[in-house]
């Protein structure tokens, strides 16, 4: 059984709808199943493990999010290594590093300008996150070079 792809509904206005439709659809039901599992599960670790929900929130949801695409291109990649496919491994890479820059870069920067007062950044805890940032995208480089 074949299903059908998006770019073979056509351009019709229904078409349009239906696809508008689909996608709000799969947010609102990625809102609910979060709000009754994911937070309820960040609140049992947080108590389980004696962390604070701030860092709770920044590690546990950071990872919760970014691992799924972080995986699948590591994958793809190392598939694409393991196959001499050079082209292939340099368009993995780019994905991974490009899923990280938005993650750790434009989230936190759209966060910070929607936020209604100022925001206050600790020193130590910024040049610790910017330095082991760093660290980890030389060692993606350096593994795949």
């Amino acid at each position: 059984m074949s299903f059908p792809c998006w770019e073979c509904l056509g351009e019709d206005w229904w078409t349009i709808l239906v696809q508008i439709v689909v996608c709000v659809y799969s947010f609102v039901g990625l809102a609910l199943v979060c709000d009754d599992h994911l937070v309820k599960s960040l609140e049992t670790l947080c108590v389980r493990w004696n962390v604070r929900e701030d860092v709770a929130g920044a590690t546990f949801m950071a990872f919760g999010s970014a691992a799924p695409e972080i995986i699948i291109n590591a994958i793809a990649t190392l598939k694409s290594q393991i196959s001499s496919n050079n082209e292939s491994t340099q368009l993995g890479l780019g994905a991974i590093i490009g899923s990280g820059l938005i993650a750790f870069l434009l989230i936190p920067a759209l966060c910070a300008m929607a936020s209604p007062e100022t925001l206050e950044l600790k020193r130590r805890p910024l040049l610790r996150d910017i330095l082991f940032y760093i660290l980890a995208l030389l060692s993606v480089v350096w593994a795949f070079n």
